[in-house]
This record gives C-alpha cells, sequence and structure tokens, in this order.
C-alpha cells in the first residue's frame, strides 16, 4: 500500500521511518541471537517487492542498486540530488 505523505509529521521524512524499523530488526535479530547480516538481506528482499510493488521497472531498480554500490567505498553522507 503506498505510503500517503500528506499526513505526516513534517519533521519525519521516509528514510527516517525506514531506519528506525531497519535498527529495531537489527536490534531484534541481536536479541534473539539471529544472523544481522541475515536480516539485513531480508530487508534488501523486502526493499526489492517493495519497488517491484510501486511498477519500478527492473532497469530503473537495477540502477538504483548499482548507485548505492559506488557509494559503499566513500563516505556515508548522499549527495542531495543524483544524476
Amino acid at each position: 500500500m503506498p505510503l500517503d505523505y500528506h499526513h505526516r509529521p513534517m519533521s519525519v521524512t521516509p528514510h527516517d521511518i525506514a531506519v528506525r524499523y531497519g535498527t529495531q530488526a537489527l536490534d531484534e535479530a541481536s536479541r534473539l541471537g539471529l544472523s544481522r547480516d541475515a536480516v539485513a538481506r531480508g530487508l534488501l528482499d523486502f526493499a526489492l517487492a517493495a519497488f517491484r510493488a510501486e511498477g519500478r521497472r527492473a532497469a530503473d531498480v537495477a540502477a538504483e542498486l548499482r548507485y548505492e554500490a559506488d557509494q559503499l567505498e566513500g563516505d556515508d553522507t548522499h549527495p542531495f540530488m543524483r544524476p
């Protein structure tokens, strides 16, 4: 189901929500003695399914993943606008 951004507090961003729940998932994995890496892969699978559910083309999703992979060796900040 698409998120309704028109009825959200102005101080909360989609990234904030993703970080909050991703952090909770990894913390739960640690508490239960599960692999945090496996949970991260599960979160990636979830994100890919969400992209497909929003109708994004495979080439577009692949470009998104390539962009993120290219950022792995750099600092943790993202530019404001992507090319």
